[in-house]
């Protein structure tokens, strides 16, 4: 396997890890139906932070991220790029 691609590989362990961090700290939440992750407005982010940190912390992130701030970063990133709602959600519903 090549440089890049493990690269890659990791890049997105990462925001697999960040949206999970995200998702148990309650600041996304995960369609039922096509388990796409969204944002929910009225969670304030910080709560992923305080709980990524602490999984940092405890070792269950060992490996993953670089430091507590390419964890941040990468929760950061994955909360910012969701979407308000379930996007297929919104397609069936004809919301967009």
């Amino acid at each position: 396997m090549g440089v890049t691609k493990r690269a890659l590989e990791h890049e997105e362990e990462k925001r697999e890890a960040a949206t999970d961090i995200a998702v148990r700290a309650g600041v996304l939440s995960r369609c039922e139906i096509h388990s796409e992750c969204y944002f929910d407005a009225g969670t304030d982010p910080v709560a992923a932070y305080k709980l990524g940190n602490a999984l940092l912390a405890n070792g269950e992130l060992a490996g993953v991220f670089d430091s507590p701030r390419d964890m941040t970063d990468h929760v950061k990133i994955v909360v910012d790029e969701a979407p308000m709602q379930c996007t297929m959600c919104s397609k069936m519903l004809g919301d967009d």
